[in-house]
């Protein structure tokens, strides 16, 4: 539904136009007069504060009658039948022309004139068979000649026998006679000698003491070898 007065500036479109000529507006909404909220054209409360639109102006309803009139007065293409198909029947017709046409052949097939082509073919009349053409002659192939044998000249030299080579075979030296087995090797053991306990080292005398004196050695023999060393005198011995 669409108005024709614009409810913005108050211009008055044709009849089905969807948006104002002079401002723009779209002519499917209209504004409450109350709060100015915008709603459809339709409504007949307002969205916003529940105020009633005034009713609908007749130039809406007019103008709507008057399309929907227009629209119902347009008169409906007329309906137009296909046209008959004979490609379907084409087939069928074919098949009914050959099928009626072999019984007429076989029955007037003396009475119809004969071909040319096929005049000259009857039972009475001898046809002539072409002639053979001429085959080419064939040459015979010459026989092989054997290879002739150039004799040997005068002037090469005649060949001087070799004396035929010996071939020495290599001598295979003689193995050595075994060598006569030894006789057998007796084990001599040797008596083993008894170890002898290990000698205990000479214990150190303990030292004495600070105050007492070392004692004198023990008077020994004056020999020779002492006294040329001057550590005794023989003669005191005496």
């Amino acid at each position: 539904m669409l108005l024709s007065h614009c409810p913005n500036c108050q211009h008055d479109n044709p009849p089905g136009e969807r948006f104002c000529a002079a401002c723009g507006v779209p002519l499917d909404l209209k504004p409450c007069p109350v709060c100015g909220k915008v709603d459809n054209v339709k409504a007949t409360v307002c969205a916003g504060c529940g105020a009633h639109f005034p009713a609908l102006t007749g130039v809406v309803a007019a103008s709507e009658s008057g399309s929907s009139a227009g629209a119902t007065a347009r008169p409906l293409p007329p309906v137009v039948a296909p046209p008959p198909t004979t490609m379907r029947a084409l087939p069928l017709i074919i098949v009914a022309l050959a099928a009626g046409g072999i019984p007429l052949l076989w029955l007037y097939r003396n009475t119809m004139p004969v071909p040319k082509a096929w005049q000259g073919q009857g039972p009475g009349i001898e046809t002539t068979a072409p002639a053979p053409l001429p085959l080419p002659a064939v040459r015979p192939e010459p026989a092989p000649q054997p290879p002739q044998v150039v004799p040997p000249t005068s002037s090469a030299p005649a060949l001087i026998p070799l004396p035929p080579k010996v071939i020495q075979q290599p001598v295979v030296p003689e193995a050595p006679p075994p060598a006569p087995a030894s006789p057998p090797v007796r084990s001599v053991t040797k008596p083993i000698a008894p170890v002898k306990p290990a000698a205990k080292p000479a214990t150190k005398p303990a030292p004495a003491a600070a105050g007492s004196k070392p004692a004198a050695p023990a008077a020994t023999e004056c020999t020779e070898a002492l006294a040329a060393v001057g550590l005794c005198d023989p003669k005191a011995g005496k």
